[in-house]
This record gives structure tokens, sequence and C-alpha cells, in this order.
């Protein structure tokens, strides 16, 4: 059986976001709380959709917070610059292709457990 890779998303839902990132839910909806730069769109329906941009800066935020640990003052002024780059840093480029592919691992392991 051979399986089709699903073509590129324009927008991920905050369960597939939460998953690419490894962080609850809870956890993203806070970040939108504390740092109003990151506004993902909203389907007729309300729910949230991310983009491959607001996944690149939530990559970015993660590392900021658990990773170098900045303060959060620190943060928003690096938001402000990374929204102000549009070519983002390839590391985070890098890290936005394996958070893909770790969801889409996930989602066939889910199609192979009910068949």
């Amino acid at each position: 059986m051979a399986l089709k890779k699903p073509s590129k998303k324009l927008y991920y839902s905050l369960r597939q976001v939460s998953e690419m990132l490894d962080v609850p839910e809870s956890t993203i909806k806070n970040w939108e709380k504390r740092f109003p730069k990151i506004q993902p769109v909203r389907n007729r329906a309300g729910n949230r959709q991310y983009t491959d941009k607001d996944v690149r800066l939530l990559l970015q935020l993660k590392s900021w917070i658990f990773d170098q640990k900045f303060a959060e003052d620190e943060i928003v002024e690096r938001i402000h610059r990374f929204l102000k780059d549009e070519s983002a840093d390839q590391q985070i480029y890098l890290k936005q292709v394996l958070a893909e592919v770790k969801l889409e691992i996930k989602e066939i392991l889910q199609l192979l457990r009910k068949s």
C-alpha cells in the first residue's frame, strides 16, 4: 500500500501545532495572551488557524522560553524583530520541517492503528 504525502497545508489547527511543538494547547493559548503579537487567524467557527510563519514564531518562542530562558520583555522585543524579519532563520525553518514530519508520522501511526 502506497501512502500519499498530503500537500503542504495553508493552515494548521491548534491541536496540530500543539503536537508539532510538543506543548499543551493551553500553553499556546497562554502565549497568545502574554504576547499579543501572536494572533492566529480564526475561521468562521472561531477555531484558530496557524500559518507557517505562526508555527515558526511559536517554535522560536518555545526556544526563547524553555531553552534560552529569556525574560518576558526580551521576548516581546525578539518577537517584534522576528515579525519584521521576513527571512526567518534557517534553524527555525528546519525545526518547523521536523515538527511537520513528526505530525505526519503521528497521523500515519493513527491510520495504521485503525486498520
